[in-house]
């Protein structure tokens, strides 16, 4: 019986990812369609962010690994992937614009920003190797039903943290949004393309929701792009 429930757990927070990580996709896809026509990138555009909001000491870097957008407090540096840190698209833009939203939160003394860091390190910490064993739960049978038991709680107490700490996501957007209303007649060209940015700002707050899929999004994205 706990079995069965494990595995309806399991699927249920399966949809949940799977629907947050498609619902990113298709806004990134398209936004990466579309070039800013004032030519501003996306760490010139944190910058401005941060500058328009009086914060000053944040570094912008290029980041790096599994998960290369990402603010980190402790060195008070806000790492954006190479094609975010110098790309022009409307996908460049939304992932700065928000990525720069923990950066507010940070300067606001907001504290689920560091219970949000510790769901991102537990998932690239533990998703992987839950990964890995599941595979191994299908290819040898004889690791039995209380393996598969352990896994599925596992795997549905990983993306449950995350959709716990989802509002945390929401809130550095909707910070940033207020700060990026205040300027983007400066920053960018048209109502139209700050809607397209700000549409994917608001998806990439759900795309954190993907729990144990994120390696296997970025292994499959290596493949697929290789950078």
């Amino acid at each position: 019986m706990f079995l069965r429930y494990a595995i309806v757990l399991f699927l249920l927070t399966t949809v949940a990812a799977l629907w947050g990580r498609r619902k990113f996709r298709l806004a990134y896809d398209a936004g990466m369609l579309r070039q800013s026509k004032g030519g501003i990138t996306g760490a010139v555009l944190a910058r401005r962010i941060l500058t328009h909001a009086g914060i000053e000491g944040v570094e912008i870097a290029v980041g790096h690994g599994l998960m290369p957008d990402y603010y980190d407090p402790g060195r008070r540096t806000l790492f954006l992937h190479q094609r975010h840190y110098d790309g022009t698209t409307h996908t460049a833009l939304g992932i700065a614009a928000h990525e720069t939203g923990h950066a507010l939160q940070h300067a606001a003394g907001h504290r689920p920003l560091f219970w949000r860091l510790s769901s991102i390190q537990a998932t690239m910490s533990l998703s992987l190797p839950i990964l890995l064993l599941g595979l191994l739960c299908l290819i040898i049978p004889g690791l039995g039903k209380l393996a598969l038991f352990g896994l599925s709680l596992a795997f549905v107490a990983l993306t449950g943290w995350n959709l716990m700490t989802l509002p945390t996501e929401l809130d550095a957007t909707l910070r940033s949004e207020r700060v990026l209303d205040e300027i983007r007649g400066r920053t960018l060209a048209s109502l139209d393309e700050y809607e397209s940015v700000q549409l994917i700002m608001r998806s990439a707050s759900a795309a954190y929701i993907e729990g144990v899929f994120a390696p296997l999004s970025w292994l499959l994205g290596r493949i697929r792009k290789p950078q």
